[in-house]
């Protein structure tokens, strides 16, 4: 039987989704040729210079909104898109969007499942993901990933990207205070540290768990963030490596003051 002392110091648990790819990218490309299906449905051109900024008003407005956040229903989407071609304010469609709901038509049909066949793309691994992988286990410091999407999903992504063996698992739940509470029992008597981009989900409910926190600045953040939600970082870096690095120098008992390496 391994003695305490040949345990690992920490358990790492990572987000997945723009914390070791690069969904935000494959996102914008799918969510682009979105926009242009529903030009064509409504036969209108948005005016915006920026169109992705002019879709995302209206795909954060859902979000926002929504009690599944980002995993709301892509129908929601292109309707929404639909009536802000024709003029309507992006607040406005999404309340009564979610109010009301929205049955596609054949042509907004066909444009979701485009959309959604265009998500399945392989994205590319984020920088620092693959060396700080191996890092971690080359110190013999278990990694799992945490996602709120399947664990197949997730399974098969790893294995996609050749960085499976890298991981210890997959975990697939709900991100709920509960759910790091019981994280960090598991990873008992080793020290539990989360890892994420999104200061909400992945920093605060970890911190008021009780976990190590490392906050990766990633391209994407929703608007409905506050600036607390970050406070409970104990270090906030630019990537994957950095913050394996942290993980390591950190292994002593005692931990330093919260870091900021951006």
């Amino acid at each position: 039987m391994a003695s305490i002392a040949d345990l690992p110091p920490w358990m790492i648990y990572t987000d997945a989704d723009n914390t070791l790819w690069d969904t935000n990218a494959v996102f914008a490309e799918a969510q682009i040729h979105l926009l242009e299906r529903a030009e064509i449905i409504t036969g209108r051109q948005t005016r915006s210079s920026t169109p992705l900024e002019y879709l995302r008003q209206y795909d954060q407005a859902i979000a926002k909104k929504h009690h599944l956040r980002l995993r709301y229903p892509p129908a929601l989407l292109i309707r929404a898109l639909i009536r802000g071609l024709q003029g309507e304010a992006s607040e406005h469609a999404a309340a009564d969007l979610i109010a009301n709901g929205a049955v596609p038509t054949a042509d907004e049909l066909r444009a979701v499942q485009t959309f959604e066949g265009e998500l399945s793309k392989i994205p590319q691994l984020l920088p620092g993901v693959r060396h700080g992988l191996q890092l971690a286990h080359d110190s013999r410091i278990p990694v799992y990933v945490v996602t709120e999407g399947p664990a197949d999903a997730t399974r098969k992504r790893l294995r996609e990207l050749s960085i499976e063996k890298l991981t210890s698992g997959i975990l697939s739940a709900t991100k709920t205070r509960e759910l790091y509470l019981r994280l960090a029992e598991r990873a008992t008597p080793s020290r539990a540290i989360m890892i994420g981009d999104q200061p909400d989900r992945d920093i605060r409910l970890a911190h008021e768990a009780g976990l190590k926190t490392i906050l990766i600045l990633g391209s994407f953040r929703p608007k409905w963030l506050m600036e607390k939600d970050s406070e409970g970082a104990d270090a906030t870096v630019p990537d994957f490596l950095t913050a394996i690095r942290w993980v390591i120098e950190h292994s002593m008992p005692t931990l330093g003051p919260t870091i900021n390496y951006c």
